[in-house]
């Protein structure tokens, strides 16, 4: 009797190579469009002028990447735990979206503190403040503690 090959268990993966470069051209995206705005006589049918608008588009999400291909982002992550060559394009793809905050944010067209908010939150960017402290000209200071080098006391040094 011939033996059989044992199936490992679990559902078979749905990860497919080619969602590398798919992944990469998902969060290759403008940070924003152009859409044209008609402007019409009173009749309501006769245009007047055309007037042109700046909008931000949707920031491209591992989500909505995943939404995209069919399955859920947890098999997402997944796949960057498990596939060298999918890790390596969604470092790349964390990267482009980065840029992609960037432009958005430096075009004015969202919010300064909810720009702020999405860049530290989805990105290695942070929010820092630097304080330079000077004590070059401070006094110098003794601190005698309860704890002194011969195992006394304060109290025991204060005779």
């Amino acid at each position: 009797m011939a033996k059989t090959k044992k199936h490992a268990g679990g559902r078979p993966t749905k990860y497919k190579s080619e969602y590398c470069d798919i992944l990469i051209e998902y969060f290759d995206s403008e940070p924003f469009s152009e859409i044209e705005i008609p402007h019409y006589q009173n009749d309501g049918v006769t245009l007047k002028w055309m007037d042109k608008k700046i909008i931000p588009n949707r920031m491209p999400t591992l989500r909505k990447f995943a939404k995209k291909i069919g399955v859920h982002v947890s098999n997402v992550y997944e796949w960057v735990k498990k596939h060298k060559e999918f890790r390596d394009a969604f470092t790349c793809a964390q990267d482009i979206r980065k840029d992609w905050l960037i432009d958005l944010g430096l075009s004015g067209l969202t919010p300064p503190l909810s720009y702020k908010f999405t860049a530290i939150n989805v990105t290695d960017m942070s929010d820092k403040t630097e304080t330079k402290l000077d004590v070059s000209n401070a006094p110098a200071v003794v601190i005698i503690g309860a704890n002194s080098r011969d195992g006394g006391s304060a109290a025991d040094n204060n005779d």
